[in-house]
């Protein structure tokens, strides 16, 4: 069973909703949503160890290195680009800086993502590396990847561990997914994604 666990680095809700993709609007419209909260540190390296280690993460920084052991979710899964080191973790790997544009980032991703059976954690860095003025080209290149995600997966969880609005970092991202949020009417915490990904590769 295909498992895909896509998070977007930057994706916020009111970006998302002024560019308009149209597939991502589409699963917003009939797959479970909600809205991710971060209550920790914004920098993009422990938000995804909050969500690997099931747990919340407070530092600041990247890793210089990850012990797979460590991390529950990451042992069950393929991991691609992932961005708790720089260059990021996995079979994708970029540079968290300005120096790869996100076509080219995203065609790999895809490529690593699409490759992978079973299950696979992957990242998408653009929008918070590149922090871009108007970043609606980018939400339709991640568009496409969430169509052919969402075409190929079973059970898929798309979700953003902080936005990106008007260049500024905010604490609330998109949370889109075949499975439903923790809590119906609370919003999704960061360790609570790993968890609802566990539970999807278990068939739970």
């Amino acid at each position: 069973m295909k498992v895909v666990l896509l998070g977007v680095d930057g994706y916020s809700y009111g970006e998302f909703q002024r560019c308009k993709p149209q597939a991502t609007l589409t699963l917003f419209n009939s797959a479970f949503r909600g809205v991710v909260v971060n209550t920790g540190s914004l920098h993009p390296s422990p938000s995804w160890e909050s969500i690997l280690r099931m747990k919340p993460v407070n530092r600041e920084g990247f890793l210089k290195q990850v012990d797979y052991l460590e991390l529950p979710a990451m042992s069950s899964a393929t991991l691609v680009n992932i961005p708790i080191t720089d260059p990021t973790t996995g079979e994708v790997s970029v540079p968290y800086d300005g120096s790869v544009g996100y076509d080219e980032e995203i065609s790999k991703v895809r490529e690593a993502v699409l490759r992978s059976d079973g299950a696979v954690i992957a990242g998408v860095t653009a929008l918070g590396r590149l922090k871009p003025s108007d970043p609606c080209s980018i939400y339709q290149a991640i568009d496409k990847l969430v169509k052919d995600i969402a075409l190929r997966a079973d059970d898929f969880v798309l979700f953003s561990p902080f936005g990106v609005r008007d260049g500024k970092v905010e604490k609330y991202g998109v949370y889109i997914s075949t499975r439903p949020r923790p809590e119906e009417h609370d919003t999704v915490k960061l360790w609570e994604i790993g968890t609802t990904f566990l539970e999807a590769v278990r068939g739970e």
